[in-house]
């Protein structure tokens, strides 16, 4: 009797905040990469060694050349690069690997040996006893839906899916939108949970629960998609037009006061640069700081959001404070950045690959058109409460405000 109560007092048991449990997996990778490096140090160690004519061609002493196998073997942990590696030797081909120079063995040995081991250390562990040692001391434990231990497969085909982690970095939003507190990308991929040991109710369970315990305005009419679009629009236009209106004042003061510093044209560029930089970011600190006193005044409202009558709360259905309205402008300007790979890298290349005939135009015209279309996306309500990745990621919601001065009804 007293085993079941103690049972249900574990399934009852809160799931950790997003933070936390992100910081648990976080030193739990951690100290599995401190093993896997020192295991890959030992195992060049032994090759050294064992090939003593073949390692001597290697410049490096034995004590720089184990940092560096360390270094690999920790940070193959952090990215999971084998899989990449082992398609590469595919796709080169077992005649190369026969016909490798014989002073190339050693390393051969070492990389398919070290990574062999990396495959090894979290399939098996994490098959066998649910977690790795870094999860054990975390108190961690690998499971799926159903609360089961995963099978050696599924182990190896989420080890497999590392890469896809990285790969999502170039835009963060991917992990928001694909993840959840208790999922990263390769885990819903591989359809795994990583859990507190403390919980011991199924990942199907504690879906159900915190989608019952959802927090957020009861009784509001929450804002669709159009309204969002249309204010955004607005308030983009106000941004922008305020932004450079404080940037070109800026520069042309520096411009001015630069030239008449009578200093060489190398060195005066440098400063000049410099400080337009700093001249650009303060005009976009500037504008946010504005913008989050507007929200987070009574008005609760940027321009664009009383025009399409709207208004910003909190999971309480409360104003929110200037602090929570910053935020939400750094979460906002975070989440463009993250585009900036996406777009411009791209744009960039075909701009100097078609540069005698589209030039410059493409990064013109086709840059503030994608950037553009990307803003419509996130006005895209993906979460409960019609809240968009802004919305999630800063913690507040947008409603109706059906006050008589609304200009849209």
């Amino acid at each position: 009797m007293q085993q079941s109560t103690i049972l249900m007092v574990r399934q009852d048991e809160d799931l950790p905040s997003c933070d936390k449990l992100f910081q648990a997996r976080s030193i739990a990778k951690l100290i599995d990469s401190l093993f896997i490096g020192i295991f890959s140090a030992l195992l060049w160690v032994l090759l050294y060694k064992s090939f003593p004519e073949q390692v001597r061609y290697y410049s490096w002493n034995i004590w720089t050349q184990s940092a560096s196998a360390f270094a690999i073997g920790f940070f193959d942990v952090q990215i999971s690069i084998a899989p990449v590696i082992a398609m590469l030797f595919v796709l080169a081909g077992f005649p190369g690997i026969v016909s490798m120079p014989e002073e190339l063995l050693p390393l051969a040995l070492w990389f398919a040996s070290a990574y062999l081991a990396n495959w090894l250390y979290h399939a098996y562990l994490e098959s066998q006893s649910g977690a790795t040692l870094g999860m054990r001391i975390m108190s961690l434990r690998i499971v799926t839906s159903a609360g089961e231990p995963i099978s050696f497969l599924r182990a190896t085909l989420r080890h497999a899916l590392k890469p896809v982690n990285i790969l999502a970095g170039v835009v963060p939003i991917l992990h928001v939108v694909l993840g959840n507190r208790m999922q990263a990308i390769h885990d819903r991929i591989a359809r795994v949970y990583v859990l507190p040991v403390t919980v011991q109710a199924t990942p199907s369970t504690l879906i159900k629960k915190l989608s019952a315990d959802w927090i957020g305005p009861r009784e509001a009419e929450f804002a669709p998609f159009w309204r969002r679009a249309g204010s955004a629009v607005l308030d983009a236009i106000v941004s922008y037009s305020l932004i450079y209106s404080v940037f070109l004042t800026l520069a042309k003061l520096v411009f001015e006061n630069v030239g008449k510093a009578g200093l060489d044209f190398a060195f005066s560029t440098s400063i000049a640069t410099c400080l337009l930089f700093f001249a650009y970011l303060f005009a976009v600190s500037f504008v946010a700081i504005l913008f989050a006193l507007i929200e987070g005044s009574r008005l609760q409202s940027t321009l664009g959001k009383m025009v399409f009558g709207l208004k910003v709360v909190g999971p309480d259905g409360g104003n929110i404070d200037f602090f929570a309205a910053l935020n939400k402008q750094f979460v906002q300007s975070f989440v463009y950045a993250s585009l900036l790979p996406v777009i411009f890298l791209p744009l960039f290349y075909c701009a100097f690959y078609w540069k005698s005939t589209l030039g410059l135009n493409l990064l013109k015209y086709a840059g503030p058109l994608l950037y553009g279309v990307y803003g419509f996306l996130l006005c895209v309500t993906l979460f409960r409460g019609r809240q968009t990745v802004v919305d999630k990621l800063s913690n507040r919601f947008i409603i109706v405000d059906r006050k008589p001065s609304s200009v849209i009804e």
